[in-house]
């Protein structure tokens, strides 16, 4: 079936199928290709097109371009599922040291990248996402909120209900808490800077980019693309290590990624309180519990009913990481500083 949606999409053989870094990849004719599914994209279309072009024509090989298909789309149907096709590059092709290894280069990368791609504002006629955060979690948390008084009104039926009404009361107080910090940041703002958005990603962590060999290159999925503050990466980075940096010892991981960022792009204040507001707001309590009441398939709901019942299990790890990056990173409580949230 694969081989065969290739052609007809492509008029491509496919000689060898392969995976890299999860994605489904393929030779043919001497080329390799990457395929990534189109509801993976973290933004439109036309919003994707023109960060691939403009990061391109700006000289970023690490962005593949779209393969159309015979039939002139941008993207085929492989297997069932909407998917773009992008051309793999050699290593050699690909204008980039090896991939960061550690903490520290890892935010040098980044921010020389956000400074790369900050110039795409005055060309992007289209949404941002800046300064929209307080609207967007505010819309999600209402509707959290409805399944929250249907259930409680109907009664819960399994142990993944009575969690999901006891737990509720605490996470809304953190998305709320989040909510203000983010609606108050932007209402004091911090100068232009502040408001001065980049290209980020839908979800930054240490292995959002695609390392093409064991000696260099990466390529960077033009599906996570997203046009956002860059307090944005730098919040889901360390979300992403959250597990990793508790305590002492390991809270130099994330200070040597903010120091790696810092030595490129200052981070002010207006930023730092934007990352905790990001920090703060439980994401992952969000999608798991949408994706449970969601999912109609009942072996797929009780692998997310255990996910949901271990999340709660490991919030106090949570709550402990938020204090130390509170701790670590507070300023002075000025109206332009770091909130401090007392009960944590």
């Amino acid at each position: 079936m694969f081989e065969r949606n290739i052609y007809d999409s492509y008029r491509l053989y496919s000689e060898r199928r392969f995976k890299m870094s999860g994605y489904e990849c393929f030779e043919a004719g001497g080329t390799a290709y990457i395929l990534f599914p189109r509801d993976e994209s973290a933004s439109d279309e036309q919003d994707i097109l023109a960060f691939v072009s403009f990061l391109r024509e700006a000289g970023d090989s690490t962005i593949p371009e779209f393969v159309p298909t015979v039939h002139g789309a941008q993207a085929g149907l492989i297997e069932g599922v909407e998917t773009y096709l992008c051309k793999l590059p050699h290593p050699e092709q690909v204008r980039l040291r090896k991939y960061p290894q550690d903490a520290r280069s890892m935010g040098e990368e980044l921010a020389a990248w956000h400074e790369f791609s900050r110039p795409i504002q005055s060309k992007l006629g289209r949404r941002s996402l800046v300064g929209q955060w307080g609207k967007i979690w505010t819309t999600r948390l209402e509707q959290l909120e409805d399944w929250y008084e249907q259930l409680y009104m109907q009664g819960p039926s399994t142990v993944v209900d009575e969690a999901f009404l006891t737990t509720y009361p605490y996470f809304m107080g953190l998305s709320e808490n989040a909510i203000q910090y983010a609606v108050d940041t932007d209402m004091d703002g911090n100068g232009e800077e502040h408001y001065a958005g980049t290209l980020c990603h839908r979800r930054f962590s240490h292995d959002a980019w695609i390392p093409l060999s064991s000696y260099g290159g990466i390529i960077k999925p033009p599906t996570s693309l997203i046009y956002d503050h860059p307090a944005r990466d730098l919040a889901e980075w360390l979300r992403s290590r959250r597990s990793h940096v508790i305590g002492e010892r390991s809270w130099s991981d994330a200070e040597g990624f903010l120091q790696g960022y810092q030595r490129t792009k200052g981070i002010s204040s207006g930023c730092n309180r934007l990352i905790f507001a990001r920090l703060l707001y439980p994401v992952h309590y969000f999608e798991v519990v949408e994706d449970y009441y969601r999912c109609q398939i009942p072996m797929d709901q009780q692998k997310l009913g255990h996910s949901f019942l271990k999340l709660i299990e490991d919030e106090k790890t949570n709550e402990q990481f938020l204090y130390q990056f509170a701790e670590t990173r507070s300023m002075p409580n000025t109206p332009t500083g770091f909130p401090r949230v007392d009960w944590l």
